[in-house]
């Protein structure tokens, strides 16, 4: 009786053994398991890149046209806040396309423009600046839209379209007369145009808006001198000269001064 009480006892011992080791093995694997899951889900979890991930997906699989116009709304304005502003105009151009309207064209070709401004190379430009031209050509009011009249001008005078852009500006400052950036584009094309008449009288009432427009003031001043109002000229200088102007520009200012004497 007593060798079978001590088998049995034995025989549970050796079970509770066992069952112990699989218990702690049965964890430690899950432990490891849940740990592992932790690390793939740490890993999946990429800052902006998952968002804009998702809000692509929702996007392609949107059929509410209010949705699909939120999502790329959304898209468009991270990528803007990135100053990835090529990006940012694809998603308002995406919105154009499928909701054409002078809105929605009008803010795809602004985002081009913005993209077209911050260029990082020649082709990069060209390329913005056809898709802005593009866009803004689609708007229906761009009789009465100065922002639009505006960014169309400075992309028609880089592609050599000057009648364009001059026609365009005109026609903002027969509505404001005191338009810095017309009046400025204005004198800065028939300066470099070699029409220094034009280009003193455009840049001339640019400085009676704007007393300290640095680039005004400097191109007014050499406009002067080629058409022989060197007083004129040599004044505005000096009065550049008392404002805070880069080392470079007051170079410049010194050499024409000193040909002038």
């Amino acid at each position: 009786m007593r060798i079978w009480f001590k088998a049995i006892l034995i025989t549970v011992s050796i079970a509770a053994v066992i069952l112990f080791f699989d218990a702690y093995w049965f964890v430690d694997k899950h432990k490891e398991f849940y740990k592992g899951q932790e690390i793939t889900l740490a890993n999946q979890a990429t800052p902006e890149a998952e968002p804009i991930k998702l809000l692509k997906d929702s996007l392609f699989v949107s059929i509410s046209s209010e949705n699909y116009s939120n999502f790329a709304l959304r898209l468009s304005s991270s990528y803007a806040k990135a100053r990835q502003y090529d990006s940012a105009a694809s998603y308002k151009e995406l919105i154009a396309n499928r909701f054409p309207n002078e809105e929605n064209w009008k803010n795809a070709g602004l985002m081009y423009f913005k993209a077209f401004k911050n260029a990082s190379g020649e082709q990069e430009e060209q390329q913005m600046a056809l898709k802005a031209i593009a866009c803004l050509e689609n708007v229906e009011g761009i009789s009465s839209s100065e922002k639009v009249k505006l960014a169309l001008a400075n992309l028609y005078y880089s592609y050599e379209e000057g009648i364009k852009a001059t026609r365009l500006l005109q026609e903002v400052l027969i509505v404001d007369t005191a338009n810095q950036e017309a009046l400025y584009s204005l004198g800065i094309h028939f300066f470099q145009s070699n029409n220094f008449e034009k280009a003193t009288a455009y840049l001339s009432q640019l400085i009676q808006v704007d007393s300290t427009h640095i680039n005004g003031m400097y191109y007014l001043a050499i406009a002067d001198i080629k058409i022989g109002n060197t007083k004129e000229g040599k004044m505005l200088f000096e009065k550049l000269k008392l404002l805070e102007i880069p080392a470079e520009v007051k170079a410049n200012v010194d050499d024409y001064l000193n040909e002038i004497k």
